[in-house]
């Protein structure tokens, strides 16, 4: 008995020290954000996030602009900011989400909805919220169907794969 008793307190020890060079380890193993570095830059850039927009007398995809009957045009380049997304959220995506909606010559954004979901659903709604806030500028183009798809932010831009 005496002999089991002597092992115990070694074998603690040793238990206590592995367990704090495993914390240390991991500790070490985590990023910051100042850490992120691509070349010289701080962080990850942004995936680009921007809009395809079919209007009354335009296409714009991809930054070109296509014009339906020749009338001039002065749709807006319409970019997002990032959703900031929570781990429980990060844990269920999938993709980015892709928002349909309307937007009339003032601006006004109508009929907003998820036309690919990310796989949270509240980043879904998020995605919603964000377009139904954000003010659009005005333009000549008549009413215009707008697709985009949005960024993700979690502790910094997350590049996500493209959903097809």
């Amino acid at each position: 008995m005496k002999r089991q008793i002597r092992w115990v307190g070694p074998l603690l020890i040793v238990a206590v020290i592995g367990i704090i060079e495993l914390g240390v380890v991991l500790r070490e193993s985590v990023l910051s954000q100042t850490e992120l570095k691509l070349g010289n830059l701080p962080v990850p850039p942004i995936q680009p996030t921007d809009a395809t927009l079919e209007c009354t007398r335009l296409v714009v995809k991809g930054g070109q602009y296509f014009s339906r009957d020749h009338i001039p045009c002065n749709a807006p380049r319409i970019v997002f900011p990032p959703v900031k997304a929570t781990s429980g959220e990060m844990m269920k995506v999938n993709c980015r989400p892709q928002i349909v909606f309307q937007v009339t010559s003032s601006g006004e954004v109508s009929d907003a909805s998820v036309s690919r979901s990310s796989g949270s659903k509240t980043l879904d709604e998020k995605s919603l919220r964000l377009i139904t806030e954000s003010p659009l500028e005005r333009h000549n183009c008549g009413e215009c169907t707008v697709t985009a798809v949005i960024g993700v932010d979690f502790q910094g831009p997350v590049w996500m794969p493209e959903c097809e």
